[in-house]
């Protein structure tokens, strides 16, 4: 289904995104997340459009698998951290919870991958004001996108961020994250 699909294409974009805004990052893991980021991109609306074409469908998967390639050789980091509360106690997708939080993180951690993010906007001939806006495009009219349409209330953030420092996980972003930094994303998104 559309909806499963696209979800799995975030979590995908997730995956691809921390390894680049991530510690252990390296020059094979980001050339993998590059790779996977411009194929999502210039595919999902794609996707969106006709949910049986095979081939955006075998393109989609293969960036999926090279978003894994990419984060394996770093592990995940803050988005995935967040997303861990968020499954576990409001039974959010995965793939919804590892991304949601990806606007925020961008623009916390974009200043220290400048020239990353211009090869992928180069690759894909964006300005970065446009990769924003089809990372916020991918979900649009298929998936509901902000804490508040899964049900959780303000006065749960509090438990979310209690809950969002995995050892190994929120640490290897590479803009060390406060819980205040954490409050301050999950408002964003709600």
């Amino acid at each position: 289904p559309l909806d499963i699909s696209i979800t799995s294409v975030m979590d995908a974009l997730s995956y691809s995104f921390e390894a680049i805004w991530n510690k252990n990052a390296n020059s094979i893991s980001t050339k993998y997340a590059i790779e996977a980021i411009v194929l999502i991109l210039n595919n999902v609306q794609k996707l969106k459009k006709n949910p049986n074409n095979m081939d955006v469908r075998n393109t989609l998967l293969y960036a999926s698998n090279l978003a894994g390639l990419a984060f394996s050789n770093t592990k995940t980091a803050a988005a995935h951290s967040i997303s861990y509360p968020l499954t576990l106690y409001f039974g959010i997708p995965h793939g919804i919870a590892s991304s949601i939080t990806l606007l925020p993180l961008f623009e916390i951690n974009s200043y220290l991958i400048r020239e990353t993010l211009d090869k992928i906007c180069n690759n894909i001939s964006f300005t970065l004001d446009e990769l924003r806006q089809a990372i916020i495009n991918i979900p649009k009219d298929i998936i509901p996108y902000t804490l508040s349409e899964w049900g959780v209330t303000k006065n749960q953030l509090a438990q979310i961020v209690d809950g969002a420092f995995t050892t190994g996980r929120m640490d290897n972003n590479i803009v060390n994250l406060t819980a205040k930094n954490v409050e301050n994303i999950l408002l964003e998104i709600y």
